[in-house]
């Protein structure tokens, strides 16, 4: 399977080349020579360039709505600031105690109220967050 081969020095010139532009397409044309099989080419492909700025910029702009080069900035960022992690881990954690609350609340949350009640904590550690279900005034 040296279609595996083939497609990661295709995306390390790639990257290399684009030197932090934004690639929106890759057009690879194989002779027929190479004895390369079309749908293993693309699955490894798709295979190689996981995990790559990338394709961390493209879930930038699939998932978050942070497009172009604020895409690839956030997704080169993640690569090498370690502090990065954390900003994750508290947007994960707020999201969890966010459907929390929802289930505690019931008809009485809103994002409004929920807000306002996360704020009032300041800047608390991550696990004194769920202070914020607490029924107490």
């Amino acid at each position: 399977m040296h279609e595996l081969g083939l497609c990661g020095g295709i995306v390390e010139a790639v990257e290399r080349r684009a030197a932090g532009r934004r690639v929106t397409r890759v057009r690879v044309r194989v002779g027929a020579r190479h004895r390369v099989v079309p749908s293993a080419f693309d699955q490894s492909f798709a295979l190689v360039s996981q995990g790559t700025v990338a394709d961390g910029a493209a879930r930038f702009e699939a998932d978050a709505f942070c497009y172009g080069p604020a895409a690839r900035s956030e997704a080169a960022r993640a690569t090498f600031d370690p502090t990065y992690g954390r900003y994750t881990w508290g947007k994960l954690e707020i999201q969890r105690l966010r459907d929390r609350a929802r289930a505690a609340w019931g008809a009485g949350f809103s994002l409004q109220r929920f807000h306002d009640t996360l704020l009032s904590l300041g800047s608390p550690p991550l696990g004194l967050m769920p202070a914020v279900l607490d029924p107490r005034p």
